[in-house]
């Protein structure tokens, strides 16, 4: 097994050790991403405003 710095984030729930490991992803993987975050929220707080006039 790895050393925990090794790991970004390690935690520790009683005997059990959890890694979390990022995804490596390019920049422009990580834009496009991010590019579809942003038409969900924005679709998101459209079907909120929608919902609010009614």
């Amino acid at each position: 097994m790895k050393a925990d710095k090794d790991f970004p984030v390690t935690y520790q729930l009683g005997k059990s050790v959890i890694h979390i490991v990022p995804p490596q992803i390019t920049e422009e993987e990580r834009q496009r991403r991010l590019s579809e975050v942003k038409k969900v929220i924005i679709s998101l707080l459209s079907i909120r405003g929608e919902n609010k006039c009614s």
